[in-house]
């Protein structure tokens, strides 16, 4: 199975921000959409998901236009994790989860006893399993975020896409979620997950795609094209990119003149 973007532009208005963009994504494979704010990576999800159309180009599933599928089509292939984790409702943990099963319901049916165990699956691979009962509103951003994984999950789809899915998660949270996401890309899912940060892709060692300016920068491993002359392009700064050892990935920091101390 096979997610691919040819030569994709779509934008709002009279205006592109997304410009020929080509990419594929297939089962068991991890791709990270990396830059700066105001790229085009959201906009790009946005397509991907059937929420603005394509003015350029073509999306497919599997050598099948995505716009041939119908909504509940769709949701059977991708599940989506959004960066926004608001709710109109104070529907509980359990219940936010079995949303995700809306696209295996039958119409006008509800969850049944299948729904409700891929429910509780998903729930226990985040970790979150006793807070099924809590009130979804009442949750810690980190909770919340968890939580929406777990819907995705519950969906039983072969593609996962992620926007921003770090965002204001805590250093510990964040760490925890690019060990699920490497985790779920060694169980075959295939996931697509942006991020504005080099560390968190370089972290999750994902195949990597840089986006400027609604168009692509560079393409390859991580540590391939997290590097100091494309950081530069990206952000006007000087970088430097350490090497890993171990357990410990590679990781960049800036290049920042530091006020000296004082002698005494």
């Amino acid at each position: 199975m096979i997610l691919a973007l040819k030569d994709v532009s779509c934008g709002y208005g009279e205006k592109n921000v997304v410009n020929r963009v080509s990419f594929s994504l297939s089962k068991g494979q991890a791709l990270c959409l990396f830059g700066p704010n105001g790229a085009g990576k959201s906009t790009l999800f946005k397509a991907v998901l059937g929420l603005i159309p394509c003015r350029e180009g073509e999306i497919s599933l599997n050598g099948m236009p995505l716009e041939r599928f119908s909504a509940g089509e769709r949701a059977r292939h991708l599940g989506y994790v959004p960066q926004t984790r608001q709710a109109a409702f104070p529907f509980t943990v359990e219940e936010v989860v079995l949303m995700g099963r809306i696209s295996r319901m039958g119409r006008f049916a509800g969850p049944g006893r299948e729904d409700r165990k891929a429910a509780a699956a998903a729930l226990e691979e985040m970790g979150i399993a006793s807070l099924a009962g809590r009130i979804y509103t009442r949750l810690s951003g980190g909770e919340q975020q968890a939580v929406l994984l777990a819907r995705a999950l519950a969906q039983d789809t072969e593609f996962l896409i992620m926007d921003e899915p770090l965002s204001h998660l805590d250093y510990g949270r964040q760490t925890d979620m690019i060990s699920r996401v490497i985790r779920l890309k060694g169980k075959g899912k295939g996931i697509l997950f942006t991020t504005h940060s080099p560390n968190h892709v370089l972290q999750s060692g994902a195949d990597t795609v840089i986006i400027r300016e609604g168009e692509i920068l560079a393409r390859g491993g991580a540590d391939e094209v997290i590097s100091p002359d494309n950081l530069k392009k990206l952000y006007g700064m000087d970088t430097e990119v350490k090497e890993g050892s171990g357990h410990t990935p590679p990781y960049c920091v800036p290049r920042i003149s530091l006020p000296q101390k004082e002698e005494l």
